[in-house]
């Protein structure tokens, strides 16, 4: 969800305001994509890297996290109003104590819920999160099972249940993944780049990837849904 900064630093807001409507898009995108059909929706929220800015950016941030899932909180409400399941994804070591616990039962009392499923990568990194399940698959004996390994792998990692994403799109004109899903997005994701900070993304523009991916598809008898939007 790239761009909430510079959106704030353009309108003269505070940081933190460019972070809430962040906020208030993802939810907007979300309905959007269920609204269309969408069955999974998977965004980058806060990377390891993210953890080198200013202790005052990041306070703010996770308090952000933390009010939207409380009860009453935002996206708690979202979810439970339209059915959506939320999954965080990422390396929780470094978040705080108050935080991760409120997480966790965010994703527990919304396990029941099916129209949508939404996957926060918060305190992520694809390296980190690589380096970390072949760890966990090498202490596994698969006596050369090469199936059995890729499998287990793709098992351990944080966001190995995301699933390969069809579509990606990145915001405010940047053209890199940022250590976002490498693995995942290494063979089948097709990649959309759009000049919109995350905060300013068009219903327009999601709908121009949408119709640009039904092309494709039909060209290429590819199969699937629109997974991913992040960044």
């Amino acid at each position: 969800m790239d761009g909430n900064r510079r959106y704030a630093r353009r309108l003269g807001l505070h940081i933190a305001n460019g972070h809430r409507k962040g906020l208030e898009k993802l939810l907007e995108v979300v309905a959007i994509c269920s609204a269309l059909g969408v069955k999974a929706v998977t965004v980058y929220a806060f990377s390891l890297q993210n953890y080198r800015r200013s202790s005052h950016e990041i306070n703010h941030l996770m308090a952000i996290a933390s009010d939207s899932t409380r009860n009453g909180g935002s996206l708690r409400e979202f979810a439970e109003r339209e059915g959506c399941r939320i999954r965080f994804c990422g390396d929780f070591r470094f978040l705080g104590e108050e935080l991760h616990p409120k997480l966790a039962q965010l994703e527990r009392d919304t396990d029941i819920f099916d129209s949508i499923s939404v996957n926060i990568c918060m305190s992520y990194g694809a390296r980190n999160d690589i380096s970390r399940a072949l760890e966990c698959t090498r202490s596994s004996d698969f006596k050369g099972e090469d199936t059995c390994a890729k499998h287990s792998f793709y098992s351990n990692l944080v966001a190995g249940p995301c699933g390969p994403p069809q579509v990606l799109i990145r915001t405010s004109g940047v053209t890199r993944l940022s250590d976002f899903l490498i693995y995942q997005c290494s063979e089948f994701t097709t990649f959309y780049f759009v000049s919109e900070t995350w905060p300013q993304l068009s219903l327009w523009s999601i709908l121009s990837v949408f119709l640009h991916r039904a092309i494709f598809e039909r060209r290429h008898s590819a199969k699937g849904a629109f997974t991913a939007f992040t960044d």
